[in-house]
């Protein structure tokens, strides 16, 4: 089974409402993290010249599979902000692409257009899950896949912290 996991920066009063509430901070509803993680202008060129989705706006999704940790300490990955496990059934039929590694990096660092996936292009959940396993299998910590729309509390299962 994959497991999806977003991280949203959180203020320090955001942070201690959730821990001592255990309530999910009400910023998750609408999130887009275009102001949080600006993307390089060369992302988006990559992508649409290769026939991807692209937005400006959108949700990182980390994609782990169950044997991983899904919030390992002292992860670069940490700086993104705090780590929200998602409802699969909830944001799989949404997501648009998928790649082995951390899109921007990828592109970044002339990753070839076949590391990336077109989600759009699959007929069903279980092609989607296939194509999020591949990812993740040829990843080194973890595949990350994009939500083009902004971000429900529904979709949101727990935070990975306590």
């Amino acid at each position: 089974m994959i497991r999806l996991v977003t991280r949203v920066p959180l203020t320090l009063a955001e942070e201690i409402f959730m821990q001592s509430t255990r309530q999910l901070p009400e910023k998750l509803e609408g999130y887009l993290s275009d102001e949080d993680h600006p993307e390089p202008p060369a992302v988006g060129a990559f992508l649409r010249n290769n026939n991807l989705p692209w937005r400006s706006r959108y949700v990182p999704i980390f994609v782990y599979l169950d044997s991983d940790d899904l919030d390992p300490p002292g992860a670069a990955i940490g700086a993104y902000g705090w780590p929200f496990l998602l409802r699969n059934e909830s944001v799989l039929p949404d997501l648009e692409l998928v790649c082995c590694d951390d899109i921007q990096n990828a592109v970044l660092h002339h990753r070839p257009p076949s590391d990336f996936t077109n989600l759009r292009t699959l007929s069903s959940i279980e092609e989607i899950e296939a194509a999020l396993r591949s990812a993740r299998a040829r990843a080194e910590r973890y595949a990350e896949a994009r939500l083009h729309r902004p971000l429900r509390l529904v979709d949101v299962e727990r935070s990975l912290r306590d």
